[in-house]
């Protein structure tokens, strides 16, 4: 075969099975998928997986957001959610989230509960929580899903309390695209 051939064919392989990964990645609301190995979640437009701590399968900032909250710009906050793993460990679906609760209230001092109760459409509790860490005032909208055997993810979404109404329809629509696989 004509080497200048079996060039072209493998640029052409190359850039179609990438468009074909973007195709089957991409997402009605402009952003992609980050598929783990045991969840797939959205990542919105203008947003990007950053470096994970220890105990925490995945990050997602909103690295373009212009923060307009003066105490969240002064400690370089960017809004963000976070996937996290965790086990029943002998409590039941319904159990956990008051156990959640609890172990919140005893490593974040002043956290306050402002809303609570099914995520309709998926088998998954939402809680609603402020804070105020640095001087500055976070709501953060935590959602906790059932997954495989004994496994929870929960999802928690952070942003400054004053930011909530312009991200909360987009937190939702994240919350809703999240799966275990």
């Amino acid at each position: 075969m004509n080497p200048k051939i079996l060039i072209i064919l493998v640029v052409v392989i190359v850039f179609g099975a990438a468009g074909f990964f973007l195709y089957q990645n991409s997402l009605s609301g402009g952003g992609n998928v980050l598929a783990k190995n045991d969840f797939s979640i959205e990542i919105p437009e203008g947003w990007a997986e950053s470096a994970a701590s220890a105990g925490v399968s995945a990050i997602v900032v909103n690295v373009g957001e212009e923060v307009t909250d003066p105490a969240a710009e002064k400690i370089n906050f960017r809004t963000y959610y976070a996937v996290t793993y965790d086990v029943l460990g002998g409590k039941t679906q319904e159990e956990y989230p008051q156990y959640f609760k609890e172990a919140l209230e005893e490593s974040v001092p002043g956290i306050e509960f402002v809303a609570e109760g099914a995520l309709e459409g998926k088998d998954a509790y939402a809680i609603q929580a402020d804070i105020s860490q640095q001087g500055a005032d976070f709501r953060i909208w935590f959602v906790i899903y059932k997954g495989e055997g004994d496994g929870i993810w929960i999802v928690s979404f952070n942003t400054p309390k004053s930011s909530w109404e312009g991200y909360k329809d987009l937190f939702y629509r994240v919350a809703a695209s999240f799966e275990v696989r």
